[in-house]
Formats: structure tokens, C-alpha cells, sequence
């Protein structure tokens, strides 16, 4: 996921000479499943061909060990390369650009790349082969995901909907899919929609400002700060101006942990979600898998936890390793932590300005331990969680692969289902059904749920864990 912002720059500058093909060799269950592969291709705007590689057929056949990797192949059917491992653009520009002078000049390059279309390739569709062809969409058109590739609307709400902030009197929506914020009131009555609509990294006017996959969101003194995840940027929204600004971020990807100083000068890398306490905001770096820390007075940004490794590793918390987190929330005392590619949910705490507080996981055993189990402690297991939500001293886990809400007693660390019945899908009422829900918020009550794969916001009454949809009117 992370790789793909890189992928776009290749194809952007070596579109003619270039084919890049997507190998999907999937670690979680969920991600197996080709309809839920091209799902993510949509979502992330994905422009060139992916195969799901379900079988690990092609991880094998090129020696992998690692994700991501990239192989590069000559016009000869050669492998030039291999490298584990997050490849910057411009560690891979260089090489490809010579490469191409090489092949140029002996004759052996094809500039008409071939494009898989949807549905092509080796495989049968209930994926009986070594590998499936999941497809790809040419690129363009007004509901463009991310990068470009064209998605269809199946309701007039947003697309792919990824996080989502519930005050008393509005809900923000965040758009991802439409690279825009929307805002309701709790009645579904659109209010405003922040954002142009188009991809890329813009500040101005609500009509003019540019945003890229917005994720999570904070609330604070009339201000909105969104997390904008392709851009790598924290953006502060001044609700009464009507204007989007900049205030942490360079425009480009972050490359290892996070570094101290001041917040427009340092480079940071997929923050996926916002939370405030105090005058401190709160990061979930889910590219340098780190929580990162914005001083809201002094404009400065630093790590809070996290060492930048890819680990579940518990300990001090500037010593702890995470895993992709990438959902927060706080009492004020302890920050909760969705991390994310090791299905566990840990906590930080707030109260010792030193580091010395150790970083606890509460439910949570490894990067390759996951599925969908209630109990207590290490008998839980989840599947790819996506963010949490604190309400009356209890957690409420996006557990986003399972498709289901769950409930998590943080002292206890026991946790079980609370809503979804675990198969993807858009059913109301008490046996309701989500389709990879990925963010939560809640409100007077209701924990209102971002239903990402149904492009829905979707709202649990949390006495009876009863699901209803929110239908957005005037979008």
C-alpha cells in the first residue's frame, strides 16, 4: 500500500517503456479473496494489473521474503533486479533510466506497454489456478479514486469512506476515495464539502484546497486538522475562514522514523489518524510505524513512540516497535493504538514527559497471528483492525478484515463481538453486515461506523447494537 504513491511516479515518467504488474501474495485471510483485491485496487487507485497470487506461486518462483518487494524484468524475460523492501521513486528512477538506454540501444524495447484489462489473464474467477487476474480500470474520470483509476458510485454518499469524526453538531466525513471532507449534521444533511474534489496537495478555499486520501480527523478550538495520507501532510481547516492550510509535512513520503524539529520542514509518512489531547496532536504514522506528536502552540513535531521498526515489541515507548498503526483515541491518560498489521490493540501512555511509561499490547500476539476469536488477552484474535473508539471505559475495535465492531475491556483486555456478522455485506438491524469498516466515532449514544468497502457511514446504537445507515442528503 505503501509502495504505490512510488508506482505512480514510475508510471508517470516511464509510462511508454514500463509495464508495472501488481503481484498480490496475500498474509491476511481477507486479503486471499480476489473481490476484496479489487476492492483495494479501486480504493487506492491502482492504474496497472494486479494478480492475486493466493498461492504464493510467484513469491516463490522469485525468491521473495519480504513486503513489498520489487523485480525488475528486462525485455528478455531476465530478472535485473530484486529488492526487499520500500523503494523510494528516486532510488528506482536512476536505474530504470538506465536500463532503458541499454535496452534502447540494443533494439529490445517495446514502448506500447500491454494493459491487462479487467477480468483477463491466467486463472478461473473462483481462483483455481496458481494465480488470478484481479484486473485494472483505465484511469480518469470525476470519481476517481486516489490515483486515478475510475470507480463507479453505488450510492450518493462518499467513496470509500475511511475515517470519520462525530461532534454534537456535525459529522465529518472523510471523503477518501473523492479526496474531499464531508460534512452533515447527525441527520445526514450535507452542510459543506471541503475539498475540490481532486487528487493532489493544494491549500486555499474550501473550493480550491487539493487533498489526497484524507484519513483520520481532529476537532479543536474551531479548527479541523485532517491527516492526509498520500500527500504525507497534516492539513488544519479554519471551519469559520472556510480555509485549508498546511502545518506539518512536506509533500513527500518520509523515508525511516520520524525526525524532531519544526513541522513544515520535516518529512513524514502516511499519517492514517488524528487525536488531540491538550495541546498536543496526536499521529498515527502508519508508513514509519510510529505514533509522531505536533506541539499545537510551538509548531514543532517529533516521535512520541516507536522506534520505526516493524515489530510488536512492547517497552519504553520511544523503544516499542509498531506495526502500521492506524487508529487512535485517548482518555487523556493512555492512547489507544489500532496497530494494525500485527491485529493488535495497544496502549500508550500520556503522563510521563521523559518516555519512561512502558507501551503495553492489550490484545495482540504477532505480525502473523490473526483471525477471529473473542476471549481474553492473547486468546483474542482480530484481523487487520483499523481503528478504536473509547466510550464509558470501553474500546470499540473497527476489527476491519472481520468485517465486524468489537468491544475490548482495556483493563481486562477481554474482548467479543459487539456488531457485524462477520461476512461482508450491507445489511440493517440486529444480524447486520459491514464491508471492511474502517473508521469510528461516537456520539450521544451511537457509535457511527465508516462502512469503507459499502461507501457508507453506518451507525450502531450502542445500548442495542442495532445497525442503521446514515443516507447523506445534498451530496
Amino acid at each position: 500500500m505503501h509502495e504505490l504513491p512510488q508506482l505512480r511516479k514510475v508510471e508517470d515518467a516511464f509510462g511508454q517503456e514500463v509495464q508495472v504488474i501488481g503481484v498480490h501474495s496475500a498474509k491476511f485471510d481477507r486479503e486471499r479473496i480476489s473481490e476484496g483485491i479489487h476492492q483495494a485496487v479501486l480504493k487506492y487507485g491502482v492504474r496497472h494489473p494486479v494478480v492475486n497470487d493466493s498461492r504464493f506461486s510467484v513469491w516463490r518462483a522469485y525468491g521473495v521474503r519480504a513486503w513489498p518487494t520489487i523485480a525488475v524484468i528486462d525485455p528478455e524475460g531476465r530478472v535485473a533486479a530484486v529488492q526487499a523492501g520500500e523503494s523510494p521513486y528516486e532510488a528506482l528512477a536512476p536505474f530504470l533510466a538506465a536500463m532503458i538506454r541499454n535496452e534502447d540501444a540494443k533494439g529490445r524495447l517495446h514502448r506500447s506497454p500491454a494493459v491487462l484489462a479487467a477480468g483477463g489473464g491466467t486463472g478461473n474467477p473462483g481462483g483455481g489456478g496458481p494465480v488470478e487476474a484481479v484486473g485494472v480500470l483505465p484511469g480518469g474520470g470525476p470519481a476517481a479514486g486516489p490515483g486515478g483509476a475510475s470507480v463507479s458510485r453505488t450510492t450518493s454518499g462518499p467513496l470509500f469512506p475511511g475515517k470519520l469524526l462525530a461532534s454534537e453538531e456535525r459529522i465529518f466525513i472523510a471523503d477518501s476515495g473523492g479526496n474531499r471532507v464531508v460534512v452533515s449534521d447527525p441527520d445526514g444533511n450535507v452542510k459543506t464539502v471541503i475539498g475540490s474534489g481532486n487528487g493532489g496537495w493544494r491549500d486555499g478555499t474550501f473550493e480550491e484546497a487539493c487533498f489526497s486520501a484524507p484519513q483520520g480527523m481532529a476537532l479543536a478550538g474551531g479548527f479541523l486538522y485532517v491527516a492526509d495520507s498520500e500527500s504525507h501532510t497534516i492539513r488544519r481547516i479554519d471551519l469559520a475562514r472556510r480555509l485549508v492550510e498546511t502545518i506539518a509535512g512536506v509533500g513527500a513520503q518520509g523515508l525511516g522514523p520520524v525526525r524532531s524539529g519544526p513541522a513544515r520542514k520535516i518529512p513524514i509518512s502516511s499519517p492514517w489518524d488524528l487525536v488531540i489531547a491538550g495541546e498536543r496532536l496526536f499521529i498515527a504514522l502508519a508508513g514509519s510505524h510510529q505514533i509522531g506528536v505536533f506541539d499545537l502552540e510551538a509548531g514543532e513535531i517529533g516521535p512520541f513512540a516507536g522506534n520505526g521498526l516493524e515489530q510488536l515489541a512492547d517497552g519504553p515507548r520511544l523503544s516499542a516497535s509498531f506495526n502500521q498503526p492506524s487508529g487512535l483515541a485517548t482518555d487523556g491518560h493512555v492512547l489507544y493504538v489500532a496497530d494494525s498489521e500485527a491485529s493488535a490493540i495497544r496502549a500508550v501512555p500520556l503522563s510521563d514527559p521523559k518516555g519512561k511509561e512502558r507501551v503495553r499490547t492489550i490484545v495482540g500476539v504477532g505480525l502473523f497471528d490473526f483471525g477471529d476469536r473473542d476471549g481474553t488477552g492473547s486468546e483474542v484474535l482480530l484481523q487487520h483492525p483499523l481503528d478504536v473508539a473509547l466510550n464509558g471505559g470501553q474500546l470499540y475495535i473497527a476489527d476491519t478484515y472481520n468485517h465486524r465492531v468489537k468491544k475490548l475491556d482495556p483493563e481486562t483486555g477481554s474482548a467479543a463481538r459487539f456488531a457485524g456478522s462477520g461476512r461482508p455485506g450491507r445489511e440493517d438491524g440486529h444480524q447486520a453486515e459491514f464491508n471492511e469498516p474502517g473508521g469510528l466515532s461516537i456520539l450521544a449514544g451511537d457509535l457511527y461506523v465508516a462502512d469503507t468497502n459499502n461507501h457508507a457511514v453506518r451507525i450502531v446504537e450502542i445500548q442495542s447494537a442495532r445497525v442503521r445507515t446514515l443516507f447523506l442528503k445534498g451530496l
